[in-house]
């Protein structure tokens, strides 16, 4: 997989960017599916987190999904044809660079837990999650204290600094 380079974060080409998306891509083909209608994206100094509200990893596969090839949940082909991501290559890849990855899947009421120097551009972030909630009406994207949400297709997103 081809993630765009090596930078430190200053550029929109740089390759975590690319990481970040494949993890959101994940979270919104739940809401694509029907099984989620929110995701919370935060972001500090060194760290991002992702939380989509979908079914959650199954978790006895939670290992197999982050770090095996052709263990994703998308190769059903009825999933496919709505997924946005890369059939779990994404995950894999961003648990590959990653100095620090943790996996958490809670499903069915149950939990199972898994296991350089950044700087992060919010704007391209912010921007890149306006894409999302204009592709994906209904959808409300949490990112830091803002809220992207587009009620209709065509329309502006709404952007407030409330949850």
């Amino acid at each position: 997989m081809y993630i765009g380079k090596l930078g430190d974060g200053s550029a929109p080409d740089d390759g975590i960017y690319t990481l970040i998306k494949e993890v959101i891509d994940n979270a919104v083909d739940e809401y694509v599916m029907g099984n989620a209608k929110i995701i919370e994206i935060t972001l500090d100094e060194k760290e991002v987190c992702v939380r989509d509200y979908g079914r959650g990893i199954p978790l006895g596969r939670v290992i197999d999904v982050v770090s095996k090839i052709n263990t994703g949940g998308k190769y059903d082909s009825r999933v496919f044809r709505k997924s946005v991501g890369l059939n779990g290559v994404g995950l894999k890849a961003v648990n590959a660079l990653s100095i620090n990855f943790k996996a958490s899947s809670i499903r069915d009421g149950k939990r199972n837990e898994i296991f350089g120097d950044l700087r992060f551009r919010t704007d391209y972030i912010a921007q890149m999650l306006k894409n999302y909630a204009c592709l994906n009406p209904g959808l409300v994207l949490m990112f830091n204290s803002k809220k992207f949400f587009f009620q209709k297709w065509l329309k502006r997103p709404i952007e407030t600094g409330n949850k």
